[in-house]
């Protein structure tokens, strides 16, 4: 039986076009979540903080170089150096006992962009991790604008 306990909880955030904030349930009170779901959360919050972001806090090498292709052009190298810097990142969460596959995707093949013809910078990031104390993987999925805005 999984050790549930292993992957924590946390507070559960909305996400947002800028990025995200804290959820309430319905009376108020903080909502919350845990298992797999919270580790989704956690790397997707990994990933999306510049590393040395948090280091005023004591936290000098959680993050990630993800925002160093913002600006590269979308082609293989680029998505070549992002996988690269997901890897990277994904073996710095103690929660993950293993990366599955990272595909990253252009926007026209993504089924959850709308405008998809429209957005040739946007890739499309999946990622599968198996966590501590299971067996079965967690899928994560995510958009990433390569353009700068």
């Amino acid at each position: 039986m999984a050790d549930f306990d292993a992957l924590k909880s946390d507070i559960k955030l909305s996400e947002w076009e800028y990025g995200a904030e804290i959820s309430y349930d319905g009376n108020g009170d903080l909502e919350t979540i845990s298992e797999e779901f919270n580790l989704a959360q956690a790397i997707l919050h990994r990933f999306r903080t510049g590393r040395g972001e948090l280091s005023d806090i004591g936290f000098p090498k959680y993050g990630s170089d993800i925002y160093d292709v913002i600006g590269e052009p979308n082609n293989t190298i680029t998505k070549n150096k992002l996988s690269n810097i997901l890897r990277e990142t994904l073996t710095q969460e103690t929660r993950v006992k293993e990366i599955v596959s990272i595909f990253i995707i252009d926007s026209k093949n993504c089924p959850d962009i709308i405008d998809s013809k429209n957005c040739p910078d946007i890739v499309c990031v999946e990622i599968a991790v198996i966590p501590i104390n299971r067996n079965e993987p967690i899928k994560i999925s995510f958009s990433l604008n390569l353009d700068v805005i």
